[in-house]
Formats: structure tokens, C-alpha cells, sequence
């Protein structure tokens, strides 16, 4: 990680945080956190979850605030595996027992993830900019539009 662009490291966290604080309360509750974990390919208990709280937690106020998150993904930052990581995004998306993201995957995931209320046409759609018109999203497309976007 030689030549990480500090600016672009700051908006990554600053992004993970607000995707963490759900509520947009400035803090992530062991809730918020189980359930972004989940969303990540993560399967924790609550134990597992107040652990992890009360080890960043500094003011012991038992969520953490994003100065707290900061000091954390600073020191985890070095350490990330971003192919890891976005296969177990991808899984997420994956739906019955197929290897690809279709407009199916996308809609459940929008649908009871993210509360967005996306529509099967949307999700279409979606899979159209990533994927064409063969109707499904490679890994290798996702990664691609993850890491450059559209």
C-alpha cells in the first residue's frame, strides 16, 4: 500500500461509517454492526458483536463514534483484503445456488438490506449497466465496477 492517497482513504472510511450508522445517529449500536457484519458474509453473535464494540468503544458509551471507527480502520487499513472483501459483497447478491448477480439477487438485496423498494424493472435495469443484455453480473464485472465504477 505504498502509494495510498490519504484523501481517498478518509472518504472510504467517512463511507463505511455512514453505511455502518444506519440511523445516522453519529454512532453504530451493536445492531448496526451485527447487521453490516452480516451484509459483509460475517455470521456473529451478539457476544462476538458487544466485543468488538467495547473494544473500540474509547468513552465506554457502548457505541462507536466515527473518531473511534477512524482510530480503528486506521490501524486495520493496511491489513485489508479487497478481494475478500468484495466476494463476500458479491455472494450477498448471488441468489439460488447460481455463480452470478441477476436482477432477482439485486432487488433482494436492495429490498431487505438496504429498505430501497426496488422494483424487478429497476433491478433489471441495474444489472443492464453492469452486465449488458445478457441478463447477469460476472464476479469480474462487479469487482471491475466496484473498484472504477460505471
Amino acid at each position: 500500500m505504498a502509494d495510498v492517497d490519504e484523501a481517498q482513504v478518509e472518504a472510504e472510511i467517512k463511507e463505511i461509517f455512514d453505511y455502518f450508522d444506519q440511523d445516522g445517529s453519529g454512532n453504530i449500536d451493536s445492531d448496526e454492526l451485527k447487521e453490516c457484519l452480516k451484509c459483509l458474509g460475517e455470521n456473529v453473535v451478539d457476544e462476538e458483536v458487544n466485543d468488538m464494540i467495547a473494544a473500540m468503544d474509547i468513552d465506554g458509551d457502548g457505541t462507536i463514534n466515527y473518531s473511534e471507527f477512524v482510530k480503528e480502520m486506521r490501524k486495520r487499513y493496511g491489513k485489508r483484503d479487497v478481494e475478500k472483501e468484495l466476494q463476500a459483497v458479491y455472494a450477498r447478491f448471488v441468489q439460488d445456488g447460481s455463480s452470478f448477480i441477476t436482477k432477482e439477487g439485486v432487488q433482494h438485496v436492495m429490498n431487505t438490506i438496504f429498505k430501497e423498494g426496488m422494483n424487478i424493472d429497476e433491478a433489471e435495469d441495474m444489472i443492464k449497466v453492469v452486465g449488458g443484455d445478457k441478463g447477469y453480473v460476472t464476479f469480474e464485472e462487479f469487482k471491475k465496477v466496484m473498484l472504477e465504477g460505471v
